[in-house]
């Protein structure tokens, strides 16, 4: 089974994205916060991509992609960011950070999961 991590600290946000994800082929685990994903991406193997909220509260994604480009385990790992708002800045700065991929509205259920799949059969 594929391992995905989905770091999303939105309480509504982050089990509707779970349930969206999850398939019979694709495990979703969850995390709120940024440290609380890099301790799971420790004790947990086998994860083979990284989905983020691109406006996380503690440590925001483009300091997330440069912890894990430094780190020679993370480096082929397949990085997708997301907004829920537009934001040029933002995209350019987490694609130029390293992120495989920047989903900014308009995007639906289908462009996710078009991405997440594209993501996985790519790497």
């Amino acid at each position: 089974m594929t391992k995905i991590l989905l770091i999303e600290n939105n309480p509504v946000m982050r089990p509707a994205l779970h349930d969206l994800l999850q398939t019979s082929e694709i495990e979703v685990i969850t995390a709120m916060t940024v440290p609380d994903a890099l301790a799971m991406l420790t004790h947990i193997r086998g994860v083979r991509l990284v989905i983020a909220d691109g406006d996380l509260p503690e440590m925001d994604s483009v300091a997330l992609i440069k912890r894990l480009r430094t780190q020679e385990q993370y480096r082929a790992l397949p990085l997708l960011i997301y907004s829920i708002e537009e934001k040029d800045k933002l995209r350019r700065k987490v694609l130029d950070a390293g992120a495989n991929l920047f989903l900014s509205p308009p995007f639906t259920v289908a462009d996710l999961r078009e991405s997440v799949h594209k993501l996985l059969s790519s790497h």
